[in-house]
């Protein structure tokens, strides 16, 4: 879980490690709260550092929980996305290819076998 830490009445910051999650899920995750949120971040070393300042009125200790857990799910759930996504890539244009094709050559075709 990643810790939270609170700047002042309207603003807190965490830090992501990019080898756990990416920077497309850390975009995907934190795209959900630029309506309320002002964010920014930056890479210092090999760390996100990241500031969610709330655009109107304060953030106190339940929303800070809340949205600490609310941002940690949703980082697990677009880093699961981007792991089933790479490793369903293969089937899904084997399936493209298939439906677009008006071909019966892909008929006898195996797809999936490994050409040396």
């Amino acid at each position: 879980m990643i810790s939270f830490q609170r700047f002042d009445q309207n603003s807190f910051s965490f830090t992501i490690d990019p080898n756990i999650f990416s920077e497309k899920v850390i975009t995907k995750s934190l795209y959900n709260y630029a309506n309320e949120y002002m964010i920014t971040w930056e890479k210092v070393g090999d760390i996100f550092s990241i500031v969610l300042r709330k655009k109107d009125g304060v953030i106190n200790q339940d929303l800070l929980k809340y949205l600490s857990e609310k941002i940690n799910q949703d980082l697990i759930d677009y880093k699961t996305r981007e792991i089933i996504f790479a490793e369903t890539k293969d089937i899904r244009n084997i399936l493209l290819i298939k439906a677009l094709s008006n071909n019966e050559d892909f008929e006898n075709i195996d797809l999936l076998k490994d050409e040396a």
